[in-house]
């Protein structure tokens, strides 16, 4: 027992020792040729390749590199797929980063390799560039375990960061050359992701970065004004019906420290079940996790804040120092991007 304990003390200690940025692994998943992405791109939007730019083979890996937790202090694995374009006529790259939407599943993230996330980033890399699609933390099979930090603005712009770095020191390592030209994009929370990593990379690190363009879409900027408004309304239908109990989730994960204050139990799973009637108390703790392959979101009721609990869903409403409502909470998950 003391043997184990010494271990894990030692193997807390070479993580969080590690530089963020620095990846553990760039396993190198397959060889796509231009003729064999054109031929995806068609059978999954009905274009030829030639519309959306296919012109070079790309290799594809799954990326596994050093981030931080959602506590700054505290570093752990995150997930991504890259893709490296083959037979690329000039010397140097730029990078896209693609942030991926609403996902809770492991096998629902780019670097699961089965899904248009992936296809998207093989899609942009056919076009001449390096890209980058971080899983962000706690997501992707061989991630650190935990509960994903959905709509978490410092995470998603971390993990995001880091990734660009763990690219650069790979390509440093393999002679593969960059022209400093750096994208972000994304759609709904990669929308969201991408203008998060802007902001961070401008106000923290200019000197580090230059960030060349910036496409975000669709994404839920401002989640503790509008975005609330909308998930307690009674009379907003959602096919992602769970997209409420995947933001209260993620709240009683990256913010548990503060839940005993608001009269939940300071257990982030007991504190979850408690903000849901039954029987979503019971079925959306198994649901939600990212292992479990089941989807059964008909079980939901298509308008979210019907699963609330009574009193609950009576403080989401009306009072505006609520766990949901308070500005010391969402602040961190609204982008004020000028």
């Amino acid at each position: 027992m003391l043997l184990l304990s010494v271990l894990i003390i030692m193997f807390s200690m070479t993580v969080n020792s590690q530089n963020r940025g620095e990846y553990l692994v760039f396993q190198h998943l397959e060889s796509l040729s231009s003729e064999a992405i054109d031929l995806l791109v068609l059978d999954a939007t009905g274009f030829p390749g030639f519309f959306l730019g296919i012109e070079y083979g790309v290799n594809v890996y799954r990326v596994s590199y050093y981030t931080r937790d959602f506590h700054p202090d505290s570093i752990i694995i995150a997930t991504a797929l890259v893709g490296i374009p083959l037979d690329y006529p000039c010397d140097d790259f730029s990078i896209v980063t693609v942030g991926h939407g609403l996902s809770v599943k492991d096998g629902s993230i780019p670097s699961a390799n089965t899904n248009n996330f992936a296809l998207i980033t093989k899609g942009i890399a056919s076009n001449g560039f390096i890209v980058a699609a971080p899983d962000y933390i706690r997501l992707g099979a061989e991630a650190s375990p935990g509960f994903q930090g959905f709509q978490h603005s410092e995470t998603e712009a971390s993990a995001t960061i880091d990734l660009v770095r763990a690219v650069r020191n790979f390509c440093s390592d393999n002679n593969i050359g960059l022209n400093g030209q750096l994208f972000l994009t994304g759609y709904s929370q990669g929308g969201h992701s991408s203008l998060a990593t802007a902001k961070v990379m401008q106000e923290e690190h200019p000197f580090e970065f230059t960030v060349t363009g910036v496409a975000a879409g669709g994404g839920t900027y401002d989640l503790s004004g509008i975005a609330a408004d909308s998930l307690a309304s009674s009379m907003r239908v959602t096919p992602e019906r769970h997209s409420l109990p995947l933001v209260a989730r993620s709240f009683v994960e990256i913010y548990k420290d503060s839940l005993p204050q608001y009269g939940f139990p300071s257990e982030p799973v007991a504190a979850f079940d408690s903000i849901f009637e039954s029987p979503y108390d019971s079925l959306l703790e198994v649901m939600l996790k990212r292992d479990n392959a089941s989807w059964p979101w008909h079980l939901l009721d298509s308008i979210p804040s019907r699963m609330l609990s009574d009193s609950v869903e009576f403080r989401f409403r009306n009072d505006p120092d609520f766990f949901l409502e308070n500005s010391s909470v969402t602040m961190t998950f609204t982008i004020g991007y000028p």
